[in-house]
């Protein structure tokens, strides 16, 4: 089975949307916290299906899927924004995706101020993955 390689930039997705997610689960306060389980749902299956996704790419395309970018620029010095996916890394990635999937679905049930339990498990993800990518 040959996937092929999408032309977008994955491994700034896995952080994007959990991070996105988390920043709308804060802010749904009052009678909207009841929906953040919706909202950290929707994050973390987009994150688990980009997580699957690149779990199934040919191992010899993960450099396909490499970005470099220079990020700051000042004073001579450079600083770089970089990723990269190995065989490890992909394989944490796509637990980290999963089992924050897995707890979203177990805390359906959450009822003291849920917002801000998916918010941490958001966040949690998105140092998770910035980690391992």
């Amino acid at each position: 089975m040959d996937i092929p390689v999408l032309d977008i930039p994955i491994l700034s997705l896995l952080l994007v949307i959990p991070l996105v997610g988390a920043l709308l689960t804060l802010m749904m306060g009052g009678k909207r916290e009841k929906y953040a389980k919706y909202v950290a749902l929707i994050a973390t299956v987009a994150t688990l299906a980009l997580a699957i996704y690149t779990l199934l790419i040919d191992s010899a395309d993960y450099a396909k899927l490499d970005e470099s970018f220079v990020w700051i620029e000042a004073a001579g010095l450079q600083m770089n924004y970089a990723m990269h996916i190995d065989g490890l890394s992909i394989l944490m990635v796509f637990l980290t995706a999963l089992l924050v999937f897995v707890v979203v679905i177990f805390s359906y049930a959450e009822g003291d101020r849920p917002n801000y339990f998916h918010t941490l498990l958001l966040a949690m993800e998105v140092g998770l993955m910035g980690v391992y990518l």
